[in-house]
């Protein structure tokens, strides 16, 4: 998966899970704006959400995106 570099940013945090409203796993990732997830079901529907931080705080999260 792909998302927009935020300049401000030093790393952001992948949450995603099976279902919308259960985004349980979490993956942090540091001066990419990239990932490829290699915990996936490939009968399964994964949902994830995307949020920047760096040493002010966190931004608010991306909407849920689904990967089939």
């Amino acid at each position: 998966m792909k998302w927009q570099q935020n300049s401000d940013a030093d790393g952001y945090v992948i949450y995603w899970g099976k279902s919308p409203d259960k985004l349980y796993g979490s993956i942090m990732v540091y001066g990419k704006n990239e990932y490829f997830f290699t915990g996936a079901d490939r009968t399964d529907a994964y949902y994830f959400q995307i949020e920047a931080f760096n040493a002010n705080g966190v931004s608010e999260r991306t909407e849920v995106f689904k990967s089939e």
